[in-house]
């Protein structure tokens, strides 16, 4: 019975079963898990750690941080589609410049507040930005679209 005693030291072995009454092992259960607990949180406050455990603390401060770099990637692939897509916005209404006409020109589109220069084919192609609408003319090969995220006029070739 003495291997029952609740102040015998915790040994993280397996042990053959024990002849231990219920009401001693229903209190060797809770002492034992307790015990488990304090070794690991001693162990950890000292910095006493095994090999394995240092291993295992690697690899779960590596997934750790691949989990925070991923939350930060999804965090800023919004903010680099907008700024992408802007950008393209951006080139499209300047090489717009290169397929505009007077509005007296031959073949001369009106595509709201300009006019594309029908002759070489070019076309006119909305777009929204800031609630608003407008055009940008797309060049002969030019396929016009709108971006996903802000609605702004795309001319790609």
């Amino acid at each position: 019975q003495a291997a029952c005693s609740t102040s015998r030291k915790f040994v993280l072995r397996p042990r053959a079963p024990s002849s231990c009454s219920k009401e001693e092992m229903s209190l060797r259960s809770p002492m034992t898990l307790m015990a488990m607990l304090c070794l690991f949180a001693v162990g950890g406050v000292l910095g006493v750690e095994s090999e394995q455990d240092s291993e295992t603390g690697d690899a779960a401060l590596e997934l750790l941080r691949l989990r925070t770099e991923g939350a930060g990637l999804e965090t800023e692939l919004p903010q680099r589609r907008a700024a992408t897509e802007q950008a393209l916005a951006d080139i499209s209404r300047a090489e717009s410049h290169e397929f505009e006409d007077e509005a007296d020109g031959p073949g001369a589109l009106q595509c709201g507040d300009i006019y594309c220069d029908g002759s070489i084919g070019s076309h006119c192609c909305w777009g929204t930005i800031f609630g608003s609408e407008y055009a940008i003319c797309c060049g002969p090969t030019g396929v016009c679209s709108r971006s996903p995220v802000m609605g702004m006029a795309l001319c790609t070739r």
